[in-house]
This record gives structure tokens, C-alpha cells and sequence, in this order.
């Protein structure tokens, strides 16, 4: 296995790490939240740049792998963006409704 070939698998092994550490690494609060959607973001776009690199040169294999891992990792990024846009749209509602609520009955 040559240094391309290893870069190419390590890469490939860390973006499955992170995105399954994702679950387990207690994502409670907003900001914990924001640095998990980043790095789903980044290591989206290191993916698809590793991709594009391993095409160039021919590792097929490499490159649809990592080609699946950007894809993964730009789904939960989205999914997390929708998530988060869903809460605040939430906490905005929360915070009319009271406003409504206390200035109707008092």
C-alpha cells in the first residue's frame, strides 16, 4: 500500500469515526450542536476534495469511497441545518404564544 493508497484510507476511516461518534457525543446543547453541523460540513468538503483527487489519479475505489463519506456527511449536515432552523422556528413560536398568553389573560 503506497502513501496514497494510506492517506486515502485513513481519510476514509476518520470520516466514518466521526460520523458515528456523532450519536454518542451528547450533542444537548446549541453550541454543541453548531460544532457538530461544521464539522459534518467539513469533513463533507475534505471528502469530496479527496475524491476528486483520487479520480484524477486513477483509485477508483478510493474516490468512491470517499465520494459516499462526502455524500453522508453533506446529508447529515443538512438534515442537522433543517434541525436547528425547526427549533428556532420552534422557540420563536414558544415565545409569541406566551407574549399572546399574558397579555390576553392579565
Amino acid at each position: 500500500m503506497n502513501v496514497k493508497n494510506t492517506a486515502a484510507t485513513l481519510t476514509g476511516i476518520a470520516i466514518i469515526a466521526a460520523t458515528l461518534a456523532g450519536p454518542f457525543s451528547g450533542t444537548a446543547f446549541a453550541q454543541d450542536r453548531q460544532k457538530d453541523k461544521n464539522n459534518m460540513r467539513n469533513l463533507g468538503l475534505a471528502a469530496g476534495a479527496g475524491a476528486i483527487y483520487e479520480a484524477a489519479h486513477g483509485k477508483t475505489v478510493n474516490a468512491l469511497a470517499l465520494g459516499a463519506g462526502a455524500a453522508y456527511a453533506g446529508k447529515k449536515y443538512e438534515d442537522e441545518r433543517k434541525a436547528q432552523n425547526k427549533a428556532a422556528a420552534h422557540r420563536k413560536w414558544v415565545a409569541a404564544h406566551r407574549r399572546h398568553h399574558v397579555t390576553r389573560h392579565h
